[in-house]
């Protein structure tokens, strides 16, 4: 795949998300920068501009919006992919978007985009990162975890669960990480225990979208890598 080709076409994009946008342009750089230094300047480049019209965003959704953004940059930062510093407070106001969202609004779905697994991808990783500095910014992450996962909970135990196939599987992959992370170990294990009958009774398999976006070329990426192959799972 010509990398370059896709940097040039794209130096100008005004979007801001991970599919189409910076974001998107900023993570898939930082990966590339690990076998060529070249793509660190680029990665750079755009973090800058992501950084100064992130505020311009009202958008909530994982691939075009906060989520996604907020995400991105927690995953570089615990990768080592990226030495800028700064972003604690971005992200601070970003948890207290979510925070709103999960508490105050009545989410329809449960999908990594717009839903309730995109809200636990993004809680799982500030979570597990160790840097939040004060109790009350971990204790209100963790308040907004107790309440996605009782959601969450709550609907894969009715008869008929609204999940996809996708979303049992990326649910699965989330419940290993929590697992890890030793945080609502009861219903964590619960949850888990469900995942693995339902994966095990249905032979579930991710749906690889075929499309031209930064989520379908960070897929491709991932799947190479042994360090980053669990977020192939969300990328699809």
């Amino acid at each position: 795949m010509n990398y370059n080709s896709i940097f040039l076409k794209h130096e100008n994009n005004a979007c801001l998300g991970l599919e189409d946008g910076r974001c998107g342009l900023v993570l898939l750089a930082f990966l590339l920068s690990e076998k060529n230094e070249k793509y660190k300047e680029t990665g750079l480049l755009h973090l800058n501009y992501l950084l100064k019209h992130v505020y311009e965003s009202s958008c909530l959704s994982f691939k075009k919006g906060l989520l996604g953004i907020g995400w991105t940059l927690e995953f570089l930062k615990q990768n080592s992919l990226t030495l800028k510093s700064g972003n604690e407070s971005l992200l601070s106001e970003i948890d207290d978007v979510i925070y709103k969202w999960v508490n105050f609004c009545d989410i329809k779905n449960f999908s990594i985009n717009d839903g309730y697994l995109g809200c636990l991808l993004y809680l799982c990783y500030r979570l597990k990162g160790n840097r939040i500095t004060t109790p009350y910014r971990e204790l209100s992450l963790k308040e907004c975890t107790v309440r996605v996962l009782g959601r969450i909970y709550c609907e894969i135990t009715k008869q008929e669960p609204l999940l996809s196939e996708t979303e049992w599987i990326q649910l699965h992959v989330l419940m290993g990480l929590f697992k890890r992370m030793n945080i609502q170990n009861h219903i964590s294990d619960n949850i888990l225990h469900i995942t693995r009958s339902m994966l095990k009774k249905n032979n579930y398999t991710l749906k690889e979208q075929k499309s031209n976006t930064f989520t379908t070329y960070i897929y491709s990426l991932s799947k190479t890598s042994t360090r980053y192959k669990v977020i192939k799972n969300f990328f699809v």
